[in-house]
């Protein structure tokens, strides 16, 4: 199977919401505020594996889509001959409400509301020629390594001084997520300025970095023909395994071992440039694999695909589904898996994300939430 650069995309977007799933999902499962609950041998196992392959990385894919995506729309309107800015600010006012209410009544780590403010930034900044790109990149690169390396250094003071705060955090946690709906409504309310800042710090500046990157490949097609894009990409190949295990491997080795304020900030700011290797290598694997003649992974790489073109339904979906499992009005698992069981639950909630894709888009032409975001971008206009 030989994929075509808007294929590749979808398949991109389905694969990175696997990854995404698996890093959001222990922040629902679980108290975020560094005390790990029901912690056994395999949770280190299961924490470190998480660490060194999926923290990190995932959401640089779908930054990076998000980015290409932009350019892609760009050029469309322009064809149609449709006002850009009109119709693009529709869309991100659109991205912005769906991201409040995601982020309200089923999980405060959204990232809608920071892709449509960091999205108003980047059509502002769509003309910015190719050199200052880069440099405007690798600025953001070196400030996501700065800012990782802040939330290590407090996240262990927080652990290692702060321990009456965080059981506090802790508890109140516990007792609303376990509680019914509105009592796991209001404890994401009064949270949300302590998790929008950690979101800031941590995702700002790699999203918006891989969105500078998304931008200028989008701008020149590179993906065009995607199998002579990563014919170049491939060069690079054993330079960025070596820096993803190296560096993923000092970041993961923090995440399952008590180290100093210092060490611990070494730790974290090593994410940042192991994140982005491994991503380049993931997005590298996942084509090759799609010229895959094995029938089983042809079809799994499909339904993925098809998940990737429902993308916005689906990342809101995957929410739903694990508040429904974990908080008290729906299973109520909230603070009492192992981590390493806990994470167990990807595997039916992305699956359900595959085989809803794979129904709705036989009747649909694209998913709920982007058909209801369309017809709200498009208000107005005459689309073609």
């Amino acid at each position: 199977m030989t994929v075509n650069r808007i294929e590749y995309l979808d398949l991109l977007r389905g694969f990175a919401l696997f990854g995404i799933l698996v890093s959001n999902l222990p922040v629902i499962s679980d108290p975020p505020f560094g005390l790990t609950l029901n912690e056994t041998e395999w949770s280190y196992i299961a924490k470190f594996l998480i660490s060194f392959l999926i923290t990190g990385k995932f959401f640089l894919l779908f930054s990076f889509v998000f980015g290409y995506g932009f350019t892609i729309l760009l050029k469309s309107l322009q064809r149609k001959g449709l006002p850009a800015r009109n119709i693009f600010f529709r869309r991100i006012i659109g991205l912005f409400v769906l991201g409040i209410l995601h982020a309200v009544f089923f999980f405060y780590g959204d990232i809608l509301v920071s892709y449509a403010i960091m999205g108003s930034i980047l059509f502002m900044l769509r003309e910015m020629p190719a050199r200052r790109l880069f440099i405007t990149a690798a600025i953001l690169w070196a400030v996501s390594a700065i800012l990782y390396g802040v939330i290590g250094y407090f996240s262990s003071v927080g652990v290692n001084e702060g321990l009456s705060q965080t059981l506090e955090l802790t508890n109140q946690s516990l007792a609303d997520f376990r509680g019914d709906f509105l009592s796991a409504t209001y404890r994401r309310f009064v949270d949300l300025p302590l998790t929008f800042g950690f979101i800031l710090a941590f995702n700002w500046p790699s999203a918006m970095m891989m969105f500078f990157v998304g931008l200028y490949c989008g701008n020149r097609n590179l993906l065009h023909d995607p199998q002579s894009f990563f014919d170049t990409v491939k060069k690079y190949n054993k330079l960025a395994m070596l820096a993803a295990v190296i560096f993923n491997t000092v970041f993961a080795i923090g995440q399952i071992t008590t180290l100093t304020p210092w060490l611990s900030m070494l730790s974290y700011a090593s994410l940042a440039p192991g994140s982005v290797a491994l991503s380049i290598l993931w997005a590298y694997w996942l084509y090759r694999l799609s010229s895959s003649g094995f029938k089983p992974v042809k079809a799994i790489l499909s339904a993925m695909s098809e998940s990737g073109k429902m993308s916005l339904t689906n990342y809101i979906l995957q929410s739903m589904l694990l508040s429904f499992i974990f908080n008290g009005w729906g299973y109520n698992l909230y603070g009492r898996l192992p981590l390493e069981l806990a994470i167990l639950w990807v595997v039916p909630v992305y699956s359900f994300n595959l085989a809803f894709s794979k129904v709705w888009l036989h009747f649909f032409a694209m998913g709920p939430l982007e058909i209801i975001l369309r017809k709200f971008t498009y208000l107005g206009a005459a689309e073609k």
